[in-house]
């Protein structure tokens, strides 16, 4: 399928910046709302590195380059990977319109992403936050007071269901 872009006839003679803008609001109605605000984010990353460069002059070192740029700059490992595979889908694009000969982002390897330890807390930790909750959930506690007695019983429960049974926070938010 073709992407519909105002200045067909240009080819890779676009700055990279005007086609990921235009690439965007071709994938806008597919993406969920946070899925599209992850792509635009990753899209003004790779804009204000790279976005004044033409299209047709861009190449895998510029890719490196950008991801060396977000590792110096304090971007997320996983940060930088989804901007790469932003910028590859971008590309893969880019050349099903024969706007650019070839995907350059494919020549570089998706930046990998450690996984870090999980360090679960012991039963003394466990034990001392639900205390601490229990405190905060007291109707004249100080947090009561501030957050409201609703948010802390909330926070209780939400806690509490989490040492429980393991669940990482988006599946204990999707719990109805």
């Amino acid at each position: 399928r073709q992407m519909c872009i105002r200045d067909r006839n240009i080819g890779g003679n676009i700055k990279l910046s005007a086609f990921l803008e235009n690439w965007l609001a071709y994938k806008e109605p597919e993406l969920a709302d946070s899925t599209y605000l992850s792509y635009k984010y990753s899209c003004q990353s790779i804009s204000k590195q790279l976005g004044h460069k033409k299209l047709e002059k861009l190449k895998a070192s510029d890719v490196t380059d950008l991801i060396r740029y977000l590792r110096a700059t304090g971007s997320s490992e996983n940060s930088i990977k989804r901007i790469y595979r932003v910028f590859f889908n971008a590309m893969k694009q880019a050349y099903i319109e024969d706007r650019i000969q070839t995907n350059f982002v494919s020549k570089i390897d998706t930046p990998k992403v450690k996984k870090g330890g999980v360090c679960p807390l012991t039963l003394q930790e466990q034990s001392l936050l639900i205390d601490m909750l229990e405190e905060d959930a007291k109707p004249n506690s100080k947090t009561s007071k501030r957050e409201g007695i609703y948010l802390t019983k909330s926070n209780y429960a939400f806690y509490k269901l989490a040492l429980a049974t393991g669940l990482r926070r988006g599946e204990l938010s999707g719990l109805k």
